[in-house]
């Protein structure tokens, strides 16, 4: 998967994420997420809820439609996640008005040292 997140367990690291929207056919502009929260979810399976992801990160945005997560050590040194092993990632966006939508699925995969 093209925007896979891979890491070392136990270790830093950043991910970035750009959230946008179809302004026109085709053309895509970054999304304003002033006022939004963002939110990384890694579950084990697809089918499990939000709520029993075993990473939780709120990112920070840090620019128009730019959103950063930092991974810390404690984040990933003693999660049930088996190494090697793609796991369904969620960033969900939940708006000032209270709506959530989700931004981008893709996959995690933890690594030994």
């Amino acid at each position: 998967m093209a925007n896979e997140i891979v890491m070392y367990r136990g270790e830093d690291k950043t991910v970035q994420i750009s959230v946008k929207y179809e302004a026109s056919e085709n053309t895509y502009e970054l999304y304003s997420l002033s006022g939004a929260t963002v939110v990384m979810y890694v579950r084990k399976d697809i089918r499990d809820e939000l709520s029993d992801a075993y990473i939780t990160k709120t990112g920070t945005i840090t620019g128009l439609g730019i959103v950063e997560f930092y991974l810390v050590p404690a984040d990933t040194n003693d999660v049930d996640l088996e190494d090697l092993v793609p796991y369904v990632t969620d960033f969900v966006a939940t708006l000032a008005s209270g709506k959530s939508y989700k931004v981008l699925r893709t996959t995690f995969v933890m690594k030994k040292k």
